[in-house]
């Protein structure tokens, strides 16, 4: 089953306790990077009301796990990558989660991935990242990627293998920026995964967001965009 949601009204791919009232509007929704400001859902949220709830009751847990993705990298020139904390991830200005697995992941990710792409440097090739699975234990994960003004950069995520996936990933876009990120899920059967895609946008920046979901038993993605200024465009 894939449940893929975006705000943009793009979907790439779909498979078709206490009672909390969801937003009426989505500038409305709760946005925090404090997991007990997200109820756990029960499955009669609008947002979760096509979502198997009592499947995922792990990817609602705020508990620390052990288990990481492997990680195979081929970055061209250009491309930095650098493990951060969460607090150094917020002052680049990343989104924060708008749902309970999403920050989870961010505050449980046993570091935050931090790919970043200098100002007017355009990148000669995508840069690839290979993400395995080593199981279906749960798994947290958080991967920003901040691109500098006036450059341009594509990111293509694979994924595959057998895990419990959750995961915030987190664009800055600078000014005048040209970024294409693509995630591709090619799971294994039986494998779950969750995850956020924010961007945040710049001054006359380009964003293209692409997500091809072809494995994997769940797969919930949502996409959020917010424009720092005018002029940027996303889609």
């Amino acid at each position: 089953m894939t449940d893929t949601t975006n705000p943009l009204g793009v979907s790439e791919h779909s498979h078709g306790g206490d009672i909390h009232v969801p937003a009426s509007k989505r500038d409305d929704r709760t946005r925090s990077f404090t997991p007990a400001d997200f109820p756990v859902p029960n499955g009669r949220e609008e947002e979760w009301r096509f979502s198997p709830v009592r499947k995922l009751s792990d990817f609602f847990a705020d508990e620390a796990t052990d288990a990481r993705l492997r990680i195979d990298a081929d970055l061209p020139a250009g491309l930095s990558v650098e493990e951060i904390s969460l607090e150094a991830a917020q002052e680049l200005g990343i989104l924060e989660p708008e749902d309970r697995p999403s920050v989870v992941a961010a505050n449980r990710a046993p570091v935050v991935t931090h790919y970043s792409v200098p100002a007017d440097t355009e990148l000669d090739r995508a840069a690839i990242i290979h993400a395995d699975g080593q199981g279906d234990q749960m798994t947290h994960g958080h991967i920003v990627v901040s691109v500098g003004a006036n450059a341009k950069a594509t990111i293509v995520v694979e994924h595959e293998g057998l895990s419990r996936y959750s995961e915030l990933v987190s664009l800055v876009v600078g000014d005048g920026a040209d970024v294409t990120f693509v995630s591709l899920q090619l799971w294994d059967d039986g494998a779950q995964h969750m995850g956020q895609h924010d961007a945040i946008v710049g001054k006359d920046a380009k964003f293209k967001h692409i997500h091809v979901t072809l494995g994997g038993d769940i797969v919930r993605l949502n996409t959020n965009v917010r424009f720092s200024a005018p002029g940027g465009e996303a889609e």
